[in-house]
């Protein structure tokens, strides 16, 4: 199997050849600091600092002892996060001064990521609770103008939750039928996104297909020329945990991949209304409901298969 092409996040898979897999899954985690202790150099740093505060999250994948353990969740030891928006958005729920030290400011923030592996996400929890059990030192939340951590509360990775999942259908067909494995994925999953390679079979396919659709869920066709409103507009009132299938995502024009993008990883539809100068831009938070994406051949899907 060739090695994926980089994502356009932040950073190559580097897959090894001989990866034995039967997909990858895309995890979204949040690293979180509760009443963490900052300290500054000088009272003026840190209020400058508290005026605007500024973040940035510092991953080490060295600080993980298990190193074949890495190698066996991720494909690789060449791991780094994955971003929404190519860089980390933080989520400050408290910045100010200490009472106690004049250089301190006490700090509760959190950071959204996600991460590519290749096991399930019941053996992730499993490694990062065992052998894997330093991986809670691979990362940190860093103000800028620190000069370290005094003490937190919490300071950890929290929150896992599978939200894509792509078979590779050499490896699939030949370990499991892919119409049970989709379906079971899908049961109570919410968010969850599957891209089903044009390498699949096409009879599996249209099966997949005919089982979703008796399950309930809506297919959408997705039209080489069709505007990108006509089928994402089916989208907009699907519920939260029912399934989508877009068939056909090789037709989505390059140009409109970036925008798809966030669909599939926030869920939040992004748009322009008007023209010229009174275009305004829009974002629209969309319900947490599953993708099924079918990719037929004929087009370049690496962007979303690789970056959803």
């Amino acid at each position: 199997m060739s090695p994926p092409e980089p994502s356009p996040h932040d950073g190559p898979y580097g897959l090894p050849e001989d990866t034995q897999s039967a997909g990858m899954i895309r995890i979204k985690a949040n690293y979180c600091v509760d009443e963490g202790e900052y300290e500054f150099e000088t009272e003026s740093d840190r209020d400058e600092f508290i005026s605007n505060p500024t973040f940035s999250f510092d991953f080490n994948i060295d600080n993980v002892d298990d190193k074949d353990g890495v190698e066996h969740v991720f494909g690789t030891l060449d791991v780094a996060p994955h971003f929404s928006r190519r860089s980390p958005e933080f989520t400050v729920t408290r910045v100010e001064p200490s009472e106690d030290n004049d250089a301190v400011a006490i700090v509760s923030v959190e950071v959204e990521m996600f991460f590519d592996i290749r096991i399930s996400l019941a053996d992730f929890h499993e490694w990062v609770e065992g052998e894997g059990d330093t991986w809670r030192y691979s990362g940190r939340i860093e103000c800028a103008g620190e000069i370290g951590l005094i003490n937190s509360e919490r300071e950890e990775y929290e929150s896992y939750l599978e939200v894509t999942s792509i078979l590779d259908p050499p490896n699939v067909g030949a370990a499991y039928d892919i119409v049970q494995s989709v379906t079971e994925q899908l049961a109570g999953a919410i968010g969850l996104t599957i891209f089903i390679s044009e390498d699949t079979d096409a009879e599996l396919v249209d099966s997949l297909i005919c089982k979703l659709e008796g399950d309930g869920a809506l297919l959408v066709q997705v039209e080489m020329g069709a505007s990108y409103m006509d089928y994402i507009s089916p989208l907009i009132e699907t519920e939260e945990g029912a399934t989508a299938i877009l068939d056909g995502v090789q037709h989505i024009h390059e140009d409109l991949i970036g925008d798809f993008l966030r669909i599939l990883s926030d869920r939040v539809l992004v748009g322009t209304i008007g023209d010229g100068d009174n275009a305004q831009s829009f974002e629209m938070p969309m319900a947490a409901f599953n993708l099924v994406l079918i990719d037929r051949g004929g087009g370049e899907t690496s962007l979303i298969r690789y970056a959803v």
